[in-house]
C-alpha cells in the first residue's frame, strides 16, 4: 500500500511538470569539432500533458531519406543516446544532424540540430608585410603584418620567433603580439630594444620570422616559417681611404681629382663633399662606381680663379655619410686631404691709415703725420728697389718711398709736411679725392701685382665752409603751428639745426623748406651752422622768433556765476566770470549767450574787461537777473556760449568754433564748523534709540533771513532724512535754533552778537541700516523776489555710523572651555579683539573675576580691572602680577566685557581652574595659532599642564599616523606657569622640509605620561 501512494505521488508530480511544459527535444552538445569513431550523441526531452511519445528519428540533413530510429530511451528519466559511426572518416566540411521528436499521431512534435565540423588541415600564410626594408639604427622599429589562410588563435605555448642568418632566435613578447582583422591577421612590433647591443653584429643579415605552434579555431596547430622578411644591419659605414692625400692648384698643376672609397655601399648623396674656406664654398660633382663603395670628384682651377680670396690652404670636408640601412658615420678629419692653392700676385689684404681723412682740424696739429701700413697675403720679394706708393688726384701726383717690414709682407709709409715740401707740394693741391696706389710689388715666387694698384682713398678738405644763409623771410612774430626755413650750403655738407642734423639736405648744395613745429606759445631761438664733408664747421647763423599760435579756449571752471547782494538796493545780481587759456580780447561787436537746453539771452561783448585772461561780465538787467532765477529754480543745467572768433589773442589767433562750457553757480559758504557731540549711534537697540547730535556754526556773512537744509544719504546715495526751515535772524537773536528729529524750536541759550549763530542738530533714527551715512549742512541766502530758489552755500558734509554688531573677540590665551582649563594664580590674559570695521571702535573694555586676593591680603569675591591699552584691532592684554593680584585656587569664572563707540556690548565669561602648584600628568594640551602657515614663518605653539616631570616628547603624525617631527624637550620648558608648559613646531617634518597642506596630530609623551591627541591645521596659502 505504501509503494502505491509513492507511485501515485510519482504520477502525480509527473502529470503537475507536464501540465506546465511544452514538447522538445534538447541535445546535450549542438556543435562539435573533428569528432572520432565511434561517436555518442546525448540528449533529453519533455512533453506536454496532451502529447504522447512515438519515437525519436535522426538524419543528416545532406541525406534526408536515411532516418535513422533511436532506440536507447529512457521514458522514465525523459533521456536518451545513440552512436554515430563513421564520422571519423567525413570529409573536411560541415554536416548537420536533425533529431526529431515524433508523436504518437506521427507528426514532429520537436526537433534539434547537431553541427559537427571536421577540419584536419592547420592554417596558412597566404601574405606578409614589412614596414621596413631595413632593421637598424635609423630604423629601430618595425611592424610586420602576416595574413592566414583562415582564423588563428594563440595557445599558451604558441611562440613568434626572429632567425638571423648566424642561428640567433629572439622571441617576441605576448605584448607586442596581437590578431587583428577579425583573428585572420597576425601584427608584431619589434623593438631594438628587445636585443643585446653585444649580439648586434650576430644579427647582420638576413632576417627571418619562424611562427611556432598556432592553431585554427578547430586545433590544427602548425608551425610556420617566412624567409628573408628584412635586412638587419648595425654596422656603421667606413671611409676606407681617401687620395691623394695632398693637393696643389696653381696656374700649371690646374686640376686634382680625388678618390674616396667605403667599406660598403652608401647612399649616393650630391653635397657629400664640400671645399670651403672661410665662407666660400664649392660642392663638386661626384661619380660613383657600379657598386656605390667609392666615388671620385675634381677640384679645377676654374673652379676657384674667380675669387683671389680661395689663395691659400683650403679644407675638404665631409658630411655625414649613410650605408642603405640608414646607419650613419663621419669621417675622421686626419683622413682628409690637404689642399693649396696659389696661382694669385701678392694681394693686398690690408691697408691701415692713421687716417683718412685730411682736415683744417689735421693739419692745425704740430708735426702732423700720415702713417700707412700695407698688408700683404704672402711674403715679398724685399730685394726689390722698384716698389713704390703714389699719392695723387686729376692734377697731382706725390711719389713715397715704400720701406719693407722685417716680416716680409707689410710695406710702411709716411705722408708728412717735410714730405710734401720736399716734392714742393701741399694738401690744398690734393683737395677733394686723392688715390694712393702701389706698384712693382712681386712675391717670392715671382708674381707681380699690376701697375698701380689701388689700395685706399684720402678725404682732403682744408678750406673752411662759409655759414649757411636764409633765402626766405623770417617773421619775428608768428601765428602759425609751423614756421619754414629754406636756404643754401656748401655741397656734400651737414646742415645742423639746433644741434641737430637734417640729413634729408646732406648731399645738396640748398636746403629747401622745411616746417617747424612751435609746440607753445613763446619765444624760440633757432641756430644753423654746417659742418662740411670732412668735418670742417663753420661759424653759426641765429633766427629768434616769437611763437603763438594757440587757439583761446576755456579753461578750469570755465563760466562761473557768482549771486551777489547790492548793499545799497538790497537787490541780487550776478558776476559772470569766463577763465581762458591765455590774454584775451573781444572782437568788436562781439556777443555771447547764456542758456539753457530750450532757452537763452545775449550779452554784449563790449561789457567784457579786455586784454586779460579771465574776462568778467556784471548783470544786473533786472529781465536777465529773473530769468536766470528761473532756471536756477528749475534746475536746469546752464552754459556759456561764445561763437566762433569772437575772441582772438595778442598774436590774432582767435576761436576757430562756437566754445561752450557749463556754468558754475556760486555762493560763498556760511557755515564755519560742525561739530559732533555723537556720531557713533546703535539705533533701537534694547528699545532705546541713540541720538545723533551736531552743533552747526554759522559765520558772521549769514544774511537776516535764511533757509536751513539738512540732507543725509546712505551708502547707495539715498536719502533718509531732509529738514528744510525758513527763519530770520534778527528775530531769533539771542535764542540758539535746535531741530529737534526734523522739528525747529527755540532754546534760552543765545548767539553772539557779531551775527554768528549757534544751531543743534538732534536726531534719533530707529531704523538705520548698519554703515556709514554722510549727513550735509547747508545755508542758502533768501531774498523776497526768489524765496523760493533752490541754492545757497556749498555744503558741509560729515560721516556718522550706525552700528548694531557688538564687538568680537577673536582669540584668548589662556585657551578657556567647557573642561575648566587650568591656570595658576597670576596668568596673563591676553585677548585679540575685532573692531569691526571703522564703524565704532572699543571704548571700554574691562576683566571681572568670580573672587581674587589684592596685595596678598583683601580677598574680594567680585574684582572689575579696566584692560589696557586700547589698541583697536590689535591686541589687550591683563597680566595679574603688574597689579599684584593673586587667585585662589578652584574653580573662577572671568567676565570680559568689551563696549565699542556705538554703546554695542560684548560679554563672554571664561571657566578655568586655579591651580596653586602642580598637576598630575599632562592635561590641557592646545595650540595657537590653528591653522598656522609654515610658509611665511609661522610657528605654532602647543601649551599644555603637566607635573614636576623630566623631559618631554613631541611626536607629530599625519593623517596616516606615519611619525612627521619628533623633538625631545628639557622640563625647563617656557610657559605660562611653573606647570604651563610651550612647546614650539615650525611646520616642517625630520628632514627641515616644511610641510604639506592638511591635518596633521600631536601627541607629547613623558615618563608614563601621554597627553591626549591634539589636532594641528597647515594652511600653506
Amino acid at each position: 500500500m505504501k509503494r502505491l501512494n509513492n507511485i501515485l505521488f510519482l504520477l502525480l508530480i509527473s502529470i503537475t511538470i507536464s501540465l506546465a511544459q511544452n514538447t522538445q527535444i534538447t541535445l546535450d552538445s549542438t556543435s562539435v569539432d573533428n569528432p572520432t569513431d565511434p561517436f555518442t550523441v546525448t540528449g533529453s526531452y519533455t512533453l506536454a500533458i496532451t502529447d504522447t511519445l512515438s519515437k525519436i528519428q535522426y538524419f543528416r540533413q545532406d541525406n534526408p531519406s536515411a532516418i535513422i530510429e533511436v532506440t536507447n530511451i529512457d521514458t522514465i528519466n525523459q533521456t536518451f543516446s545513440v552512436t554515430i559511426d563513421n564520422v571519423g572518416s567525413l570529409a573536411e566540411g560541415s554536416y548537420n544532424y536533425v533529431f526529431q521528436l515524433i508523436l504518437l499521431e506521427g507528426s514532429i512534435g520537436a526537433e534539434d540540430t547537431l553541427n559537427i565540423i571536421v577540419d584536419k588541415t592547420g592554417p596558412k600564410i597566404d601574405g606578409h608585410e614589412v614596414s621596413s626594408d631595413f632593421w637598424s639604427f635609423a630604423f629601430p622599429q618595425f611592424e610586420i603584418t602576416v595574413q592566414f589562410s583562415e582564423k588563428v588563435k594563440l595557445r599558451d605555448d604558441t611562440k613568434i620567433k626572429l632567425i638571423s642568418e648566424k642561428g640567433r632566435a629572439l622571441i617576441i613578447p605576448p605584448e607586442k603580439i596581437t590578431l587583428q582583422n577579425d583573428n585572420s591577421q597576425l601584427f608584431i612590433q619589434v623593438n631594438l630594444d628587445m636585443i643585446n647591443n653585444d649580439s648586434l653584429a650576430q644579427w647582420t643579415g638576413k632576417v627571418g620570422l619562424f611562427i611556432e605552434k598556432i592553431a585554427d579555431l578547430h586545433n590544427n596547430i602548425v608551425n610556420l616559417p617566412l624567409d628573408n622578411i628584412i635586412t638587419a644591419d648595425f654596422i656603421k659605414p667606413q671611409m676606407v681611404e681617401i687620395t691623394p692625400h695632398y693637393g696643389r692648384i696653381s696656374q700649371k698643376d690646374t686640376t686634382v681629382t680625388f678618390t674616396v672609397s667605403f667599406s660598403e655601399t652608401v647612399k649616393k648623396v650630391p653635397d657629400l663633399i664640400k671645399i670651403k674656406k672661410g665662407d666660400l664654398e664649392i660642392t663638386p660633382k661626384l661619380t660613383y662606381n657600379n657598386s656605390s663603395s667609392s666615388f671620385t670628384f675634381d677640384l679645377k682651377l676654374e673652379d676657384v680663379e674667380t675669387d683671389s680670396s680661395w689663395n691659400g690652404n683650403v679644407e675638404i670636408e665631409m658630411q655625414t655619410f649613410s650605408d642603405q640601412a640608414g646607419n650613419t658615420n663621419n669621417a675622421p678629419d686626419s683622413v682628409l686631404p690637404r689642399i693649396f692653392i696659389d696661382f694669385l700676385a701678392p694681394q693686398v689684404t690690408q691697408t691701415i691709415l692713421s687716417t683718412d681723412t685730411i682736415n683744417i682740424a689735421f693739419i692745425s696739429q704740430n708735426n702732423y703725420s700720415l702713417v700707412g701700413l700695407i698688408r700683404f697675403n704672402e711674403p715679398l720679394d724685399t730685394s726689390n728697389t722698384e716698389a713704390n706708393i703714389s699719392l695723387s688726384n686729376q692734377n697731382n701726383e706725390l711719389s713715397i718711398p715704400a720701406k719693407f717690414l722685417s716680416n716680409q709682407q707689410e710695406i710702411r709709409f709716411v705722408i708728412n709736411q717735410e714730405v710734401l715740401e720736399q716734392a714742393q707740394k701741399s694738401w690744398q693741391d690734393f683737395q677733394n679725392i686723392a688715390e694712393l696706389s702701389i706698384k712693382n710689388v712681386r712675391d717670392t715666387i715671382g708674381n707681380k701685382t699690376q701697375e698701380d694698384f689701388k689700395i685706399g682713398q684720402l678725404k682732403i678738405d682744408v678750406v673752411r665752409p662759409v655759414p649757411p644763409t636764409l633765402t626766405n623771410e623770417i617773421n619775428s612774430i608768428v601765428k602759425e603751428k609751423s614756421i619754414s626755413f629754406e636756404g643754401t650750403k656748401e655741397y656734400k655738407a651737414k646742415l645742423y639745426f639746433n644741434g641737430e642734423l637734417l640729413s634729408d639736405f646732406t648731399n645738396d648744395s640748398t636746403w629747401s623748406k622745411f616746417n617747424v613745429f612751435l609746440p607753445e606759445d613763446g619765444f624760440y631761438k633757432f641756430s644753423f651752422w654746417q659742418i662740411d664733408w670732412l668735418g670742417n664747421v663753420s661759424d653759426t647763423v641765429e633766427v629768434r622768433v616769437l611763437a603763438d599760435r594757440q587757439v583761446p579756449h576755456f579753461v578750469g571752471q570755465g563760466a562761473q556765476l557768482q549771486i551777489n547782494t547790492d548793499p545799497q538796493t538790497n537787490k541780487p545780481y550776478f558776476i559772470l566770470f569766463l577763465y581762458f587759456n591765455e590774454i584775451v580780447n573781444f572782437e568788436p561787436n562781439a556777443h555771447i549767450q547764456l542758456k539753457t537746453e530750450n532757452d537763452y539771452f545775449q550779452i554784449e561783448a563790449s561789457e567784457a574787461q579786455n586784454l586779460s585772461t579771465i574776462q568778467k561780465f556784471i548783470i544786473k538787467d533786472s529781465i536777465q537777473i529773473d530769468q536766470i532765477f528761473n532756471w536756477i529754480r528749475q534746475q536746469k543745467d546752464i552754459q556759456i556760449y561764445l561763437p566762433t572768433e569772437t575772441i582772438a589773442d595778442l598774436a590774432g589767433n582767435k576761436n576757430s568754433g562756437d566754445l561752450t562750457h557749463d556754468v558754475f553757480v556760486f555762493i560763498e559758504s556760511m557755515i564755519s564748523e560742525v561739530s559732533w557731540i555723537n556720531k557713533y549711534i546703535s539705533p533701537n537697540q534694547d528699545g532705546v534709540n541713540d541720538e545723533l547730535r551736531a552743533t552747526v556754526f554759522l559765520n558772521s556773512k549769514v544774511p537776516d533771513q535764511i533757509l536751513f537744509r539738512v540732507v543725509t544719504l546712505n551708502n547707495n546715495g539715498q536719502s533718509i532724512l531732509q529738514i528744510n526751515e525758513i527763519f530770520k535772524i534778527s528775530q531769533d537773536a539771542g535764542k540758539t535754533k535746535l531741530f529737534e528729529n526734523g522739528q525747529l524750536k527755540l532754546n534760552a541759550s543765545g548767539s553772539d552778537s557779531n551775527r554768528v549763530v549757534y544751531v543743534d542738530f538732534k536726531w534719533a533714527p530707529t531704523d538705520l541700516e548698519e554703515g556709514k551715512y554722510v549727513v550735509s549742512f547747508y545755508v542758502q541766502e533768501i531774498w523776497e523776489q526768489a524765496a523760493s530758489l533752490n541754492i545757497g552755500s556749498l555744503p558741509v558734509s560729515a560721516a556718522i555710523f550706525s552700528d548694531v554688531t557688538p564687538p568680537e573677540i577673536m582669540r584668548i590665551t589662556p585657551v578657556a572651555g567647557d573642561n575648566n582649563q587650568y591656570i595658576d594664580i597670576q596668568p596673563d590674559f591676553v585677548f585679540t579683539i575685532d573692531n569691526e570695521k571703522e564703524n565704532s571702535p572699543i571704548k571700554d573694555a574691562y576683566l571681572m573675576f568670580s573672587r581674587a586676593i589684592i596685595n596678598d591680603a583683601i580677598p574680594i569675591d567680585s574684582l572689575q580691572m579696566d584692560l589696557f591699552p586700547y589698541k583697536p584691532g590689535e591686541v589687550y592684554e591683563f597680566n595679574c602680577k603688574a597689579y599684584n593680584i593673586k587667585l585662589e585656587p578652584g574653580a573662577l569664572t572671568v567676565t570680559v566685557t568689551l563696549v565699542d563707540s556705538a554703546n554695542n556690548k560684548t560679554l563672554r565669561r571664561l571657566h578655568y581652574t586655579v591651580v596653586g602648584d602642580t598637576v598630575e600628568g599632562i592635561k590641557d594640551i592646545y595650540n595657537f595659532p590653528n591653522p598656522f602657515n609654515p610658509k611665511q614663518g609661522q610657528k605654532t605653539n602647543i601649551a599644555f599642564a603637566s607635573g614636576q616631570l623630566n623631559t618631554f616628547k613631541l611626536y607629530i603624525f599625519d593623517m596616516g599616523f606615519n611619525l612627521v617631527y619628533y623633538e625631545e624637550f628639557s622640563s625647563r620648558l617656557p610657559g605660562l606657569a611653573s606647570f604651563r608648559k610651550t612647546v614650539p613646531w615650525d611646520g616642517t617634518n625630520l628632514r627641515g622640509e616644511i610641510v604639506a597642506n592638511g591635518v596633521y596630530f600631536a601627541r607629547i609623551v613623558s615618563d608614563n605620561f601621554k597627553s591626549p591627541i591634539l589636532k594641528i591645521v597647515v594652511n600653506n596659502k
